[in-house]
């Protein structure tokens, strides 16, 4: 009985000894489990936290970049100025220079006077009919003339082609000036005339208050010389 004893005694300690060695020994260090990085995985590494770094300051200068100098700038306005129609000089109008009074011939008033082209083709007539003060005035022209002279005229189409004698074919001499053409709703405007066709209009000009007379030239583009009418008004 005292052996069998002594066996389980011996027993039971062994197994105390095996549960307190044996677990002991089957325990893994948590540091032994840790990977230690080899120099390549580290190198890969750095290179990989530098890359996101510049991504992450490329962005910043991105967002932070002055935007387009000319983004905010405004449409350049295509619309032009308006010249006032007393200033415009040229291009719409007569200009100012008095032609050589001697060297255009003189024709009658009241009367069919022949023009003709630089080749000598006949264009048709023109008959300059009377000349007259008038007090009215446009509104819309901000000219303020002291006196304005309407000139009624009209012509006939002799040639092949549409003929338009406008404003733009004659001219007004008082003194040594060429006189201010003035521009109204109330002038009656030329219309083309076709071969064997009548056309009338009239032509006003700003005048001086003391105006009784003046030299009516025609020049048109189309006609190969120059042709005088001496106009008189009351």
């Amino acid at each position: 009985m005292k052996r069998k004893a002594l066996l389980m005694t011996l027993t039971l300690v062994s197994l105390l000894a095996f549960s307190l060695f044996g677990c002991g020994g089957g325990k893994t260090d948590t540091n032994e489990n840790t990977a230690t990085p080899t120099p390549t995985q580290a190198a890969a590494d750095t290179d990989s936290q530098s890359e996101a770094e510049d991504s992450g300051d490329a962005a910043k200068d991105t967002d932070n970049a002055d935007p387009d100098p000319d983004a905010n700038e405004p449409a350049a306005d295509s619309s032009e100025e308006q010249t006032p129609v007393e200033e415009i000089q040229g291009e719409g109008t007569t200009d100012s220079q008095v032609p050589d009074l001697s060297a255009i011939d003189t024709a009658p008033l009241k009367q069919d006077c022949v023009i003709t082209a630089e080749s000598g083709a006949e264009l048709g007539t023109l008959n300059i009919e009377k000349a007259q003060v008038t007090d009215e005035r446009d509104e819309n022209n901000a000219s303020n003339p002291e006196k304005v002279v309407v000139i009624d005229y009209s012509y006939t189409n002799s040639s092949d082609q549409a003929l338009l004698l406008d404003s733009m074919s004659f001219k007004l001499v008082e003194g040594d000036t060429a006189c201010t053409p003035y521009y109204a709703a109330f002038l009656k405007s030329p219309e083309p005339a076709e071969k064997g066709q009548s056309s009338s209009g009239q032509i006003a000009f700003e005048v001086s208050a003391d105006f009784t007379k003046g030299t009516l030239v025609f020049d048109s583009a189309l006609a190969g010389e120059e042709l005088s009418f001496e106009i008189e008004v009351s």
